[in-house]
């Protein structure tokens, strides 16, 4: 396919990618089987919080021992996967040299490449030429003979004729720098590796944006995935937790119960104010009106908090099946009109004594 130079270039940067390929394989797979391992992980984690629990209220002697004795089998299979982990990856970060002197290589042979290619191409096209100059001439005689225009379709581009052979050297160098900026990545990942304290080897950690969601995978996972630091490049998970991409599955449960009582909560107030009687309300309506009338400020605050909540009732409507999470971080909601109408009532009165 090519010569000498080029030849040899585009074989080293073959071999180079061959490797990389192989050892990024086996990491896939061994960060699948670790992965593999959280909801054990999890299971027996919870198992020793309950026998904990068991032992104070109930006084089962043994119960968390029995549950730490599981736990710390399934540590001990996370230790393994991490190490074998870090082993490939630091096989991974040798090639590095590699990969980069093989791009280096087939950059500088591509002007040579791009004249073979078009050399190549301008024999092809001579050649169809050479087929299409005899059907002009026919088309240019037929015109002269009958006096008119021909209407006939032009030869036109396909619209799609494939991958090309000749882009594949492109395509290598595109590889080679994509396995190059993954190495830059995770050595700067290394000096989150290297600071005192992080997150526990045994943590399990859910991998989302705070703000933002759905814009594609965090760290090579896709969103809402579930990780251990082991599963990421060293310093990785750290760096995602200092950023709050990234949030402990205990607190997310935490969040979770957390979101539960502030619905209660809300449910508990709403009914309170849906106990005022007929006349309650027609009071309440009567004196809001005639606040509005007398002080049109207290109107449009009270009306952008409506306007506040009901917006925030929408989202609620349209993010019920989103995860735990949003449940928890969504702000507390406004207070029931029934305390602010007190409240503006004792604040008119406080006013009226002071005048």
């Amino acid at each position: 396919m090519f010569g000498n130079s080029f030849d040899k270039a585009f074989k080293s940067a073959e071999g180079a990618l061959s490797k990389w390929h192989k050892v990024s394989t086996a990491i896939d797979g061994e960060q699948h089987k670790l992965l593999g391992l959280i909801p054990k992980l999890l299971e027996t984690d919870a198992g020793v919080r309950h026998g904990e629990a068991e032992e104070v209220l109930e006084g089962a002697v043994g119960a968390a021992a029995k549950a730490r004795k599981q736990r710390d089998g399934v540590h001990a299979e996370i230790d393994h996967f991490d190490e074998r982990l870090r082993g490939l990856r630091g096989s991974r970060a040798q090639l590095a040299q590699e990969l980069a002197d093989a791009h280096d290589k087939l950059t500088a042979a591509m002007p040579e490449y791009h004249e073979r290619i078009k050399q190549a191409f301008r024999t092809e096209w001579e050649q169809g030429c050479a087929i299409l100059r005899p059907l002009l001439a026919r088309r240019r005689q037929l015109e002269f003979l009958i006096g008119e225009k021909l209407v006939l379709p032009e030869p036109a581009a396909s619209a799609d004729v494939g991958e090309s052979e000749a882009a594949l050297p492109q395509k290598r160098l595109d590889e080679i720098a994509a396995a190059l900026a993954v190495l830059n990545h995770e050595a700067g990942m290394a000096g989150f590796d290297q600071r005192p304290g992080g997150p526990s080897p045994y943590g399990v950690f859910v991998l989302r944006r705070p703000t933002m969601r759905n814009l594609g995978p965090i760290a090579g996972l896709p969103e809402d995935s579930q990780v251990v630091a082991g599963a990421l490049a060293p310093g990785e998970l750290r760096r995602l937790f200092e950023s709050r991409w990234a949030a402990p599955v205990v607190d997310v449960e935490t969040q979770q119960a957390g979101a539960a009582a502030r619905k209660v909560l809300r449910e508990l107030k709403a009914s309170e104010v849906s106990r005022e009687t007929e006349a309650e309300r027609a009071n309440r309506a009567e004196w809001l009106a005639e606040q509005d009338r007398l002080h049109p400020e207290f109107k449009r605050a009270r009306e952008g908090q409506e306007a506040e909540q009901r917006r925030r009732d929408q989202q609620d409507a349209e993010r019920g099946d989103r995860r735990p999470w949003v449940e928890a971080n969504r702000r507390p909601p406004a207070r029931p009109p029934a305390v602010e109408v007190q409240e503006g009532r004792e604040a008119m009165e406080k006013l009226a004594e002071g005048q």
